[in-house]
């Protein structure tokens, strides 16, 4: 019912380019012999292997969790490839492995294309561009002092790459994937899941499954895995989630959309700097392509009324001599890959867990939504960033199911998913509602005077452009983080200023730059925090004039929480105001050094580089000249914490909500 692929194939086939398509497929482990449910097999059991999956296995490997995927396709980014851009905040919970790789760094082009700007037509004509999809993040225009800095910005890059550069990561970090397989049952009990798995191959029609070897065909068809917990990140159509008891509700498109990817000769440059052009037709078509990486353009056509049997390479060509604009792309078309039918919805579950807590769902299992905004995969990437660490570090306590921050995972992921089936269903319903011709032209008219009226580059507007991009999403709202202490400093008249807006806890953490005292290296805080731990990340901010023994107890307080908590780092940041040739206040006294030093715990002394119009955490914060706050980050970088003023160690416990550690629990970093 929910995006059936209905004909055709997307993105590249296993099938008749390889001697061996089963090369990626290893054989179940045979049943055991005794029903002894406590032996586990794996930590974590995830079925399905699109993003959401191999991004969550990729995070829990990375935490030290034994996880498997299983997953009924013969290798990655061979499942049907739809999306087409990835999010600068995706990007950015990916980690630089897998971005670098996609987005490119030091100059070095990667797979994708930038998305810097987009064409949009309607009514038979290109009526302007949108310019302002990257300035200030990725690089790009005002980044470094935007105050959602960000590493990354928006990139065009297919779906099948995203899932081959995830898997290859996932392999190097020793993970386990079941391909050809899928999940056929699960049984949740009061310690675990077992997990009934068999041998499934599935590829897209028309393809055909290949004969399985005899290595595969001789060994067990099925089986069953024990786990502590299990997630469905398998799709819309999730048996995990129907297994699980739970509802999906919502409603069906009538539309049905096509898509292709093509090949395009841009010798003529016909196509110009635009990653993307969008048409909308007066009977309600809509048109969009995306070039992603060299001349590679993904095309989508939606529809009503068109039929299955109409997807069709000459179908669509006569959509684009009907509908665009010069009756053509402008460039010529060298090859058109098989096109691809399918269906949307728009539906969300009753609940992100299964009524033990073990269950789990993910991505599209959990959401589903018209493509209207590229928010499908975006949304399911940050789902497993956000559950993840969760997952970790209720491993690491021997939590089960009905964990308090296992539960955080749906309080804070739904109202997301909740604000993308609005904001997408409501953007869909507008691109593809008919218009006349008189309302096409007003249309066009007030689209081309807002263009000419406004600066270059704002549209769209950054504050729905940095929600789209997943930079300015929060979980202030969610009650899952801690604000204490002082009140902020909100600025002339009691107002905050717009070019530092106020941080607090629930807040992504900018990605801001800074250098090491005493040097003019320079690192960005994401890369000094990391992202393979579970563990949250104590950071003392001071400002100018804060007093060294303000500075020097706040630091002593983070140094003994991390020496004391087991869900907090052994590493430290202390950042203080902005370099200067002169500077030397907020350096520890002599005095104080030794009441903030341990042998287990390393403090990180970093400094704002010299730049009138770099952001500072301390401006962010809304402190004092004199303030000092200390901030706790969470794996997924994520703010949980934040207490501004003097602060004791009681302070910080209390605002974590973490237990103190055990005796002879692990308190090595």
């Amino acid at each position: 019912m929910i995006d059936t692929a209905i004909n055709g194939a997307i993105g590249t086939s296993p099938l008749g380019h390889d001697d061996d398509p089963f090369r990626n497929v290893v054989p179940l482990p045979p049943p055991e012999s005794s029903n002894d449910v406590t032996h586990y097999h794996h930590q974590v059991i995830v079925a399905g292997a699109g993003p959401t999956g191999l991004l969550l296995g990729c995070r829990l490997r990375e935490m030290g969790v034994d996880v498997a995927l299983v997953d009924p396709h013969l290798s990655a980014g061979t499942g049907g490839s739809k999306a087409a851009v990835t999010m600068p905040r995706s990007l950015e919970v990916m980690g630089p492995e897998i971005a670098d790789e996609l987005h490119g760094s030091d100059g070095e082009a990667g797979a994708g294309r930038r998305v810097r700007s987009a064409l949009i037509g309607s009514g038979g004509e290109w009526v302007g561009t949108l310019a302002g999809f990257s300035l200030g993040v990725g690089g790009d225009g005002d980044a470094e002092s935007s105050p959602l800095a960000c590493r990354y910005g928006p990139l065009a890059v297919g779906q099948d790459e995203v899932e081959r550069a995830l898997a290859r990561r996932y392999t190097e970090l020793g993970g386990t994937i079941y391909h050809a397989a899928r999940v056929s049952s699960i049984e949740e009990d009061e310690d675990g899941v077992s997990v009934g798995i068999e041998r499934s191959v599935y590829v897209r029609p028309p393809a055909t499954a290949p004969e399985m070897p005899p290595r595969l065909a001789s060994s067990t068809k099925s089986t069953v895995l024990r786990a502590r917990f299990a997630v469905g990140s398998d799709g819309k159509r999730s048996s995990v989630r129907e297994m699980a008891g739970i509802k999906y509700d919502g409603k069906d498109y009538p539309q049905l959309f096509f898509l292709a990817d093509i090949e395009i000769d841009n010798s003529g440059k016909g196509w110009g700097e635009e990653a993307a052009r969008l048409y909308m037709g007066m009977d309600g078509t809509f048109l969009l392509f995306v070039r992603r990486g060299g001349n590679n353009v993904r095309t989508y056509l939606a529809s009503d009324g068109i039929d299955p049997k109409d997807c069709t390479e000459e179908f669509i060509r006569a959509y684009w001599e009907r509908f665009l604009p010069g009756g053509d792309l402008g460039v010529k078309v060298v090859s058109f890959g098989s096109p691809s039918a399918f269906k949307v919805s728009c539906c969300i579950a009753s609940t992100y867990s299964s009524q033990g807590g073990r269950v789990l769902l993910a991505g599209d299992a959990a959401h589903c939504h018209s493509p209207a905004g590229g928010q499908g995969m975006n949304t399911g990437l940050q789902d497993s960033a956000n559950l993840a660490w969760k997952l970790a570090d209720a491993l690491n306590r021997g939590a089960g199911g009905d964990d308090p921050l296992l539960a955080t995972y749906e309080a804070e992921r739904r109202p997301v998913a909740e604000w993308v089936l609005s904001t997408s269903d409501g953007a869909f319903g507008d691109m593809t509602r008919p218009s006349s011709p008189v309302t096409s032209w007003i249309r066009n008219a007030l689209l081309r005077a807002v263009l000419r009226l406004v600066p270059a580059g704002s549209l769209p507007p950054r504050h729905i452009r940095d929600r789209i991009f997943g930079l300015s999403i929060s979980y202030r709202d969610a009650g899952t983080c801690t604000n204490s202490g002082e009140g902020g400093n909100a600025g002339l008249f009691g107002l905050s200023w717009p070019s530092t807006p106020r941080l607090v806890a629930g807040d992504r953490l900018p990605n801001l730059r800074y250098c090491h005292r005493g040097s003019n290296s320079e690192e960005r805080l994401y890369d000094l925090i990391g992202s393979s731990s579970s563990k949250q990340t104590l950071i003392v901010v001071s400002c100018v004039k804060t007093s060294a023994k303000q500075k020097a107890e706040a630091t002593s307080a983070c140094v003994k929480a991390a020496s004391s908590m087991g869900n907090v780092s052994c590493q430290v940041l202390s950042v203080g105001g902005r370099k200067v040739p002169t500077r030397s206040d907020g350096i520890l006294s002599e005095e104080n050094k030794e009441e903030s030093a341990s042998e287990e715990v390393t403090v990180v002394e970093l400094e704002v580089p010299f730049s009138p119009s770099t952001p500072t955490l301390a401006n962010m914060l809304g402190l004092s000249e004199t303030g000092v706050a200390i901030l706790a980050i969470r794996p997924d970088s994520h703010i949980s914490f934040v207490h501004r003023g003097a602060c004791s160690e009681a302070n910080i416990k209390e605002g974590l909500r973490l237990e103190p550690k055990s005796a002879g629990a692990d308190t090595h970093c």
